[in-house]
């Protein structure tokens, strides 16, 4: 094996576009890590963002208890691209599969062994 990439990327929870690599020569299937447990919230104009379950979706929450205010939910995506040796030419892709989209932070790691 010659390295890996290592991409990370935000998107809204839940939309269907997705963001990758475009690798030549064609690399193997990306490997997700952390894909179902990356979901953070964003609150009103706050920048911060607070660890949510996963299951956020499926959480009865009687409306007393829920927070005020407009809420944004983001899911980190983690993915590992094995390379094998040789060069490798690379280009960032969006699919895009909602009308309206949501990516932030879009970052790419070359890991070499």
């Amino acid at each position: 094996m010659g390295g890996h990439f290592l991409f990370i990327y935000a998107k809204q929870a839940g939309q269907e576009s997705y963001g990758g690599l475009g690798i030549s020569p064609i690399a193997p299937e990306p490997v997700y890590l952390n894909y179902v447990f990356g979901v953070f919230e964003e609150s009103g104009s706050e920048y911060s963002w607070y660890r949510v379950s996963p299951h956020y979706t499926f959480i009865v929450t009687p409306d007393e208890f829920k927070p005020k205010g407009k809420h944004f939910y983001w899911q980190l995506v983690f993915y590992i691209v094995p390379l094998g040796e040789g060069t490798h030419y690379f280009e960032e892709a969006v699919l895009l599969k909602n009308k309206v989209s949501y990516f932030d932070g879009f970052q790419i790691f070359s890991l070499r062994k």
